[in-house]
């Protein structure tokens, strides 16, 4: 078991850990699995072309439940504002997005208040040590 916010988590499978809350904590990359319902995503956008396969992967996540993105990188209020477009044409205004150039502020933002923390948590950001680092330093305890 690992330390969350004070609580136990347990391991579940590689790349896949239950927080104490009960939710669960995803990493992967895009594609994105279809084994996520009802849940809030971390998306990476440290360029253009990045920000172009998460903003072309939108639709499929908002059909799988997707509650809130969490915009991370230099490209992160770009990408905001091109999945806005994306949920207002869809009239989905229930979904929250956010942006973060800061990987630290957005991996913060995404593990204690994503989703209203009623979501599980998808972080499709394998491609990003520094990223994955920073999560799994967030949700263990020191």
């Amino acid at each position: 078991m690992q330390r969350v916010d004070g609580q136990e988590s347990v391991r579940v499978s590689e790349g896949m850990r239950r927080l104490a809350d009960g939710r669960m904590l995803a990493m992967s990359e895009l594609p994105v699995s279809d084994d996520y319902d009802q849940f809030a995503v971390l998306v990476p956008a440290f360029d253009a072309d990045e920000r172009a396969r998460v903003e072309a992967a939108v639709d499929a996540l908002l059909d799988r439940g997707c509650l809130a993105f969490v915009c991370v990188g230099p490209e992160a209020e770009v990408l905001e504002d091109g999945i806005d477009a994306i949920i207002e044409a869809r009239g989905a205004f229930e979904v929250v997005t956010t942006s973060h150039a800061g990987v630290a502020d957005a991996v913060e933002f995404f593990a204690l208040c994503a989703g209203g923390r009623a979501a599980n948590l998808v972080a499709l950001v394998d491609g990003h040590p520094e990223v994955v680092a920073a999560l799994e330093a967030i949700t263990t305890a020191a």
